[in-house]
């Protein structure tokens, strides 16, 4: 789903990192499209791997936002087919395609994918009865109506792992590297290999793909200047591509179409919407609307971040050296607080508001007292994180009280410009009635039916659309202009040649009318504007903590206390736990996050006793089978069409079943402040797990063999071209192997100065050269002898995940310069200069004062190596440290003179204790040091613990204490 609103950011704040793919139109070539620059180098650079996010490809492809929905799975399959080939065609990779549909995801991810499944459902209802009232309306206003068919509609949720949807399309997609390989110039010219990880191998699509990079990266001969370029929507492939910290990575991606733009949803066409299509490009808009594409550069934007870190260099202690590869970690940790997939946001937090500058600027001025960075390799250093939370807490009451401000002055500011247009509007309602009754007798003897049919829409525009109003009102002055100037035989006939005659509409532009109103009427629906209240109001009076937690998590007085203590556990453990998936793949199958909200940042202080920062924290557990994933995820109007089995989806269904309450009939809503319905939180029961499996087991027992393929843990899928020549030799001995009973014989892949991909091949039933494919598709034709060869693939075990580029690395030419990092430019949209004064402000740091001068020739300097990497399980790197800082004693600071004052400040929370007294007013004359505790020069003193019933609060300057809460 990844991180909304984080990639414009990245845009706007580095708008270097993106541009525009070049694509020339393809030429037919033996029935089949191919670059019409052949045999010409890509004109988009050179990339060795494309890997592709296979859901980013089937979700848009099977149910289009903007385009026509398929008619059949067949289509479906198709418009896959045309994708893959584009992004074929753009890329050209020389070396490697993966293909990672997703599988089973771990727990953590499984909560946010019940809600989507849960919601989808829910909205395809809400659609069948929105259609069942506009067929109505249509029908009383005697309008031609679509046939009953078209009322069906995709269930988008039998994209999900154990589906019958998704066993076909690894089928599909089988054939289609079959027939590419043997039969497409283009395939034939690359002869690059292609791994296919489909659903029922476990893990996100994206995160097979990382694993699969690191994975490689940590084998001795690996080329360290491979070429990476990763296809997806989601935002968070940024984050990804950064972990990797590989010297070439670059992310292709559609480019976001601004909604500004009059598009019309019916032909694809510019210049007019859906309710003013006549129709006329129907034909035009079966060949498809193609959006452009761009890529994203992950080296350039490690360039602007490393001249946005440059000054650190200079200021950090010996002990804590400047390393700039764990800045980009932190840069990656930062942003998880205003998002991911596993955790909800902090409520003080947001993209839109500024938090990300507002993060980095903190970063940037607190990090040289910090003694450690904020990460390390994947583990989190919870002591230097809880003191980044203090701040941020610290600032949490102001950010609400202007997050109020603002609101307020938007709603005043719409107030006003509705009272504009309906001052317009009547004005034009006045106009429109002049223009009407200046038709007088003729018109009104001549034709007053006619009248009487343009007075309606007249009236009604009258009231809603003032410019549409004067449109009619200048159209009835034309049309009695034209009755005066006629003959006394009637209106002026004009010639045959300029008359344009009304064409019928087609039933299929009939549909796709329908569905356009449809569309648009289910858009106003999520529309709910102010009609739910937020009831928090977070920075309104002095209780609005308090109300949060009793509103959200129905939480009494008495237990506030206890329950605080644990979300602040659940929280920063979901913190560690999405690091360490990020840099070293899934270590637990089994955690999630068991809350629909997050805490304050400032009630994560204290976070620093946790054990969960520490390697070997979570236990891996057992992911779930794709069927008991589908039991968890979908809701019971989906079963049928996933292809659960009967007797599973009773449990679904029966009033006495002993996990019906995994499946409610109705859930809530929370818009939580926000306007529209799909940005709603949706309050949904977790699943228990111990139940669910051990309710399902006896049924799984009893499955047929389809479905038991279906249910079943796979294993990735290597095809290559006939002449791949190591490929071939370690395949056919593989495959030889398998035939003669030997199955679980591996044979390792070989390599080339080419081609160096690590890891073992292993035979299966469809493998070997030179197999006869048949089509699963109706209306393809058969592969009767196929030029790809195919084997089980197994990737080398990982190893521990460093943060360092490899050695022997060519990096990219510096292309930004001090220009491209003037913040007054930068920080323009996101709220970043308000977010960036705040901060500095609280740290007592002059917000106006002139940014330092960008030194980019200081950029341009050797890259420091890192070591050959050793592949050692992570989980045996447990008890080893990834870092080791040593520990410097520094004394407590003195004044620098006799008048000097030591001023220290308080706990200003709202939790802080309101019985504290204020610090003694200084003397006259005396000059005011305030000390910040988590200076460079202030020691850390181990707070005391805290008596039963009370909080340890932290006091910057007086360490931590007892408060009562």
């Amino acid at each position: 789903m990844g991180v909304p609103t984080f990639f414009r950011w990245c845009c706007v704040r580095y708008p270097k990192i993106v541009r525009d793919t070049i694509e020339r139109e393809p030429v037919e070539m033996d029935g089949r499209m191919v670059p019409v620059d052949l045999d010409e180098d890509s004109p988009n650079g050179d990339f060795d791997n494309l890997y592709l996010d296979m859901n980013g490809i089937i979700h848009p492809c099977c149910h289009p936002e903007d385009g026509p929905a398929p008619e059949d799975e067949e289509h479906m399959y198709e418009n896959i087919f045309l994708y893959l080939d584009r992004l074929v065609r753009i890329v050209r990779p020389k070396k490697l395609i993966y293909m990672a549909i997703d599988g089973v995801a771990p727990r953590a991810k499984m909560n946010q994918q019940r809600a989507r499944r849960f919601r989808a459902a829910q909205e395809r209802e809400e659609m069948a009865r929105e259609s069942a009232k506009l067929r109505a309306d249509w029908e009383a206003e005697g309008r031609a109506l679509p046939n009953r068919g078209t009322g069906k509609f995709f269930d988008s949720n039998v994209i999900t792992p154990g589906t019958n949807f998704l066993h076909k399309m690894s089928e599909a997609i089988r054939y289609y590297i079959h027939d590419r390989t043997t039969n497409d110039p283009l395939w034939q010219k690359l002869k690059c290999r292609v791994i296919l990880s489909d659903a029922n191998i476990p893990s996100e699509g994206e995160h097979k793909i990382m694993d699969y990079i690191r994975a490689q990266r940590q084998q001795p001969e690996y080329d360290p200047n491979t070429r990476h370029c990763l296809y997806g929507a989601d935002a968070d492939l940024i984050m990804l591509g950064l972990a990797t910290h590989e010297a070439h990575f670059s992310i292709i991606r559609e480019v976001v179409m601004p909604k500004t733009e009059k598009k019309c949803s019916l032909c694809g066409g510019s210049g007019h919407v859906a309710s003013e299509c006549t129709g006329e490009n129907e034909e035009t808009e079966d060949m498809g609307i193609q959006k452009p594409f761009q890529i994203l550069s992950i080296p350039i934007m490690r360039q602007y971040l490393m001249l946005q870190y440059q000054e650190l260099e200079d200021r950090m202690p010996d002990s804590n050296p400047y390393d700039f590869e764990r800045c980009v970690d932190d840069f990656v940790f930062m942003c998880f607080f205003v998002g991911n997939d596993f955790l909800p946001h902090l409520p003080s937090l947001s993209i839109r508001d500024g938090s990300i500058d507002q993060m980095l600027s903190l970063y940037s001025e607190i990090l040289p007292s910090l003694e450690k960075y904020l990460t390390d390799c994947g583990q989190v250093n919870l002591v230097q994180v809880e003191q980044f939370l203090e701040y941020l807490g610290g600032i949490e009451d102001q950010v609400f009280k202007n997050r109020l401000e603002r609101e307020a002055k938007k709603r005043s500011e719409l107030d006003e410009m509705r009272a504009r247009e309906d001052t317009m509007n009547q004005n034009a309602a006045v106009k429109a009635e002049k223009a009407a009754g200046q038709m007088g007798g003729d018109l009104a003897s001549e034709a007053p039916k006619e009248r009487k049919a343009k007075a309606a829409p007249a009236a009604q525009a009258s009231s809603g659309d003032a410019h549409h109003a004067q449109l009619l009102a200048a159209s009835f002055s034309m049309d009695l202009d034209n009755l005066e100037n006629a003959p006394e035989g009637g209106a002026k006939e004009e010639p045959a040649e300029e008359a344009k005659p009304v064409k019928p509409k087609s039933g299929k532009f009939v549909s796709k009318e329908f569905h356009a109103e449809l569309k648009d009427r289910l858009q106003q629906r999520q529309d709910l504007g102010e009609a739910m209240a937020d009831t928090v109001r977070l920075g309104e009076g002095p209780h609005w903590k308090q109300r949060y937690y009793f509103e959200k998590f129905k939480v009494k007085q008495d237990d506030l206390v206890d329950f605080l203590q644990r979300i602040r556990k659940a929280y920063i453990e979901g913190l560690c736990w999405v690091l360490v998936y990020y840099y070293q793949g899934c270590q637990s199958w089994t955690w999630f996050y068991p809350y629909h909200y997050a805490p304050f940042a400032s009630d994560l202080i204290g976070c620093a006793t946790l054990k969960c920062g520490d390697l070997g924290y979570f236990q891996m557990g057992k992911g779930f089978l794709p069927f008991q994933q589908l039991m968890s995820v979908l809701p019971p109007g989906s079963a049928v069409e996933a292809g659960i089995p009967a007797a599973m989806r009773e449990l679904m269904n029966q009033p006495f079943s002993p996990i019906i309450d995994f499946y409610p009939a109705d859930f809530g809503l929370d818009l939580n402040g926000k306007r529209f319905t799909w940005q709603a939180v949706i309050l949904l029961p977790f699943i228990d797990e111990p139940r669910l499996v051990r309710i399902l087991a006896p049924l799984l027992k009893r499955l047929n063999a389809t479905e038991k393929v279906r249910n079943r843990r796979g294993q990735e899928l290597i095809f290559g071209h006939r002449d791949d020549k190591m490929l071939f030799q370690a395949v056919q001995l593989a495959q030889a192997a398998f035939e003669a009973g030997h199955a679980a014989m591996k044979q390792d892949l070989r390599q080339d100065a080419f081609r160096r991909m690590f890891g073992k091949v292993e035979g299966w039933q469809y493998g070997g050269a030179n197999r006869e494919i048949v089509s699963p598709i109706e209306g393809l034709p058969d592969v009767d002898e196929s030029h790809a060869l195919s084997s089980q693939y197994h990737c080398p075990p990982l190893g521990v995940h460093v943060s360092k580029l490899l050695p022997g690395i060519n990096e990219q030419v510096l292309i930004i310069n001090a220009a491209d990092m003037d913040e007054q430019e930068r920080l323009k949209g996101f709220g970043g200069e308000p977010a960036k004064r705040l901060i500095l402000q609280a740290l007592g740091r002059d917000p106006d004062q002139k940014p330092r001068a960008y030194k980019c020739r200081d950029v341009q300097r050797v890259t420091p190596q890192a070591a050959p990497v050793t592949a050692v399980p992570y989980q045996q790197a447990a008890k080893r440290p990834l870092s080791k800082v040593e520990e410097v004693a520094a004394p407590v600071p003195a004044a620098a003179a006799a008048n000097d004052w030591l001023e220290y400040e308080e706990d200003e929370s709202e939790f802080g204790d309101p019985t504290q007294k204020a610090a003694p007013a200084p003397p006259a004359g005396t000059k005011v040091i305030r000390v910040h505790a988590s200076g460079a020069d202030q020691p850390q003193k181990k707070a005391p613990k805290a008596p039963a019933g009370f909080k340890s609060v932290r006091t910057p300057g007086q360490g931590s204490r007892a408060a009562p809460y």
